[in-house]
């Protein structure tokens, strides 16, 4: 935009205006997507607190657009745009090499424990060659982590936050949802397939959305 306005002062202008429309035109398919994701984490039980659960599963009748959770989503944003643009990135980098990181222990877990399941392909080799995909991976994961928190004391704090965050959703997921009894294959795969209704959601919650007016 800085070229542009030394080529042109109306080019800078027109470029400002093309970059907002660029940032708006991504963050807005976020936004919605995040807020699905918010929502069906609720749906499915992992959010405590019946309240805060039921709260977050409202969806709009008119627009079915899911307003608390978009809304938490919004705040959530703003928080974030308080940090500079280098300590996000490297939390956003760790963040995404966590979650694949446990994708690819699921997936030599799996390996172990349930070789013989139908899937849409499978690699071949078995265990070893779930261990040959994955090893490089897990390289690769180490140096790029490495090389993020090594640049300073605020690469540090990301770590540090990204650490306790993983910490906590997996005592959540693990020790809560899990075994604590409020893990439901059946509903999370209605869920996922969207194909939930009031009859499989949890009574405690049709009766709250109920009383939030959701038809």
């Amino acid at each position: 935009m800085g070229l542009a306005a030394k080529a042109a002062p109306e080019l800078g202008v027109w470029a400002g205006v093309a970059a907002i429309l660029s940032c708006l035109s991504n963050f807005i398919p976020v936004l919605a997507t995040s807020s699905r994701a918010l929502q069906a984490t609720a749906k499915i039980g992992m959010v405590p607190g019946k309240f805060v659960s039921t709260w977050l599963q409202y969806e709009d009748s008119k627009r079915g657009v899911p307003i608390p959770a978009t809304a938490c989503i919004l705040f959530l944003v703003c928080i974030l745009m308080m940090f500079n643009f280098d300590t996000l990135v490297t939390t956003q980098i760790l963040f995404a090499l966590v979650g694949l990181c446990l994708q690819f222990s699921a997936f030599i877990r799996l390996k172990y424990t349930s070789p013989d399941s139908p899937r849409p392909y499978a690699v071949p080799g078995g265990v070893w060659g779930a261990w040959a995909l994955s090893l490089p991976f897990f390289c690769l994961a180490a140096l790029i982590a490495f090389s993020n928190v090594t640049g300073g004391l605020q690469n540090w704090v990301s770590f540090a936050v990204v650490l306790v965050i993983t910490i906590v959703a997996f005592f959540v997921g693990d020790f809560w949802w899990v075994k604590g009894g409020q893990y439901d294959p059946e509903l999370v795969k209605s869920v996922l397939q969207g194909k939930e209704t009031d009859a499989n959601l949890p009574e405690t919650s049709v009766e709250s959305l109920t009383l939030l007016g959701r038809e």
